[in-house]
């Protein structure tokens, strides 16, 4: 199972029930991502790896990160 959510609406995501996917894909959570973060982690998603893309797919200069929801906001940053 997939999920694909927006990260502009925080407030508005039901994060107990997104947290429960297989899969989840977050679109334009770039800027959100630390806030999206601490719902997922109250919420109490596994802390398996995560990945974060603060580039757009296909593009060249894409970047990949992989770290946990507690590490990903500070690798974001420091890439930013």
């Amino acid at each position: 199972m997939v999920t694909f959510v927006t990260g502009h609406a925080v407030a508005g995501i039901d994060w107990d029930k997104v947290g429960q996917a297989e899969t989840l894909v977050i679109f334009m959570g770039l800027t959100t991502f630390p806030q999206i973060a601490r719902e997922l982690m109250a919420a109490a998603v596994p802390p398996k790896p995560r990945h974060g893309r603060p580039a757009g797919p296909l593009r060249p200069d894409q970047q990949t990160l992989t770290g946990t929801l507690a590490t990903l906001p500070g690798l974001i940053a420091a890439h930013a």
